[in-house]
């Protein structure tokens, strides 16, 4: 019975410490910079390609396997990787400074060079 009298004053305790107090600031968080391209280049092919396969399937895109990669020419001032995986299907990767991909087919990117 004292227990549950010492357990119940606490609790209530707790609840009134609580009034009146403001929420805690929140505000946005800004991830440190990092040099992502250098670690990708640094990077032996297997690791890299690994990486690229994941971007490709949270993409949305199928691929058995990332067989080969390779820096590519800028996508609008963007640094880009050309990803292959099997049947030749060719991928355009972008990684932004934040470390987020853009996964585009390499043939679309080519189309629009032509326009």
């Amino acid at each position: 019975m004292r227990r549950t009298i010492v357990t119940e004053s606490l609790c209530l305790l707790l609840f009134i410490g609580g009034c009146g107090q403001k929420p805690a600031q929140q505000g946005n968080v800004t991830a440190p910079a990092k040099d992502y391209q250098g670690q990708l280049t640094a990077m032996g092919d297997a690791e890299r390609n690994l990486v690229f396969l994941r971007a490709i399937h949270d993409a949305g895109w199928q691929c058995e396997q990332v067989q080969s990669s390779a820096p590519r020419p800028a996508i609008q001032d963007s640094p880009a990787w050309k990803a292959v995986c099997e049947g030749n299907k060719e991928w355009a990767i972008q990684v932004g400074k934040t470390g987020i991909a853009h996964v585009s087919k390499e043939e679309d990117i080519e189309a629009l060079k032509g326009r």
